[in-house]
């Protein structure tokens, strides 16, 4: 049976509207895709918590808050200062193993700059020996750390040793891939596609 061309005008309609959005649906970054972010998947804990407003779970919310904003109450993970000693952990597990090639941090930035961390350690699946051995920067930008190969695991504890010298030293969002994130991808994520040359 033949539709006549009355038929098809809902659906040119819903197209027309979809295409219109397609650029404000590409800015958004919960839109945009990245490769899976398993860390999402992950339990999440931490040697210390600064108080309920700063849980360790926060660093997998998807949500990083705008450096020097004074607003990552409920959306990062820090520590107290005064008991914890300018160090921290966090421990992920998972119910099942996953393959993981790197982690993406985003230091805690929105009342200090200082209060992102510096020295780290990795460990996998309980193993005494850690993995790799790294430094933070002082920033607010997407932090690498690439594992020296892709691992499959069932558990991660990020250790860090130091800070860049802040009250509350913590993690605004910490990710996990399969595979390494390329640039384009991230910065397009993150809403500054225009700086992929």
């Amino acid at each position: 049976m033949r539709r006549s061309p009355v038929h098809c005008i809902p659906v040119l309609f819903w197209m027309g509207v979809l295409l219109a959005l397609s650029p404000a649906l590409a800015k958004d970054r919960r839109v945009t895709a990245l490769p899976e972010n398993v860390a999402q998947k992950a339990t999440v804990t931490a040697s210390s918590e600064y108080d309920a407003r700063y849980q360790a779970h926060n660093v997998i919310d998807g949500e990083i808050p705008e450096a020097g904003s004074r607003d990552d109450a409920g959306r990062a993970w820090c520590v107290r200062n005064t008991t914890a000693k300018d160090r921290g952990e966090l421990h992920f597990t998972w119910d099942r193993p996953v393959e993981i090639a790197e982690l993406i941090l985003f230091g805690r930035t929105a009342f200090s700059l200082q209060e992102c961390w510096k020295d780290y350690e990795l460990y996998i699946d309980g193993e005494p020996a850690c993995v790799m051995r790294g430094r933070l920067e002082q920033t607010d930008q997407p932090q690498r750390i690439p594992l020296p190969e892709t691992r499959r695991i069932r558990s991660l504890v990020l250790r860090f040793l130091n800070s860049h010298g802040g009250p509350n030293p913590g993690v605004s969002e910490l990710m996990a891939f399969r595979e390494r994130v390329r640039d384009e991808a991230l910065l397009r994520w993150l809403g500054r596609e225009e700086e992929y040359p």
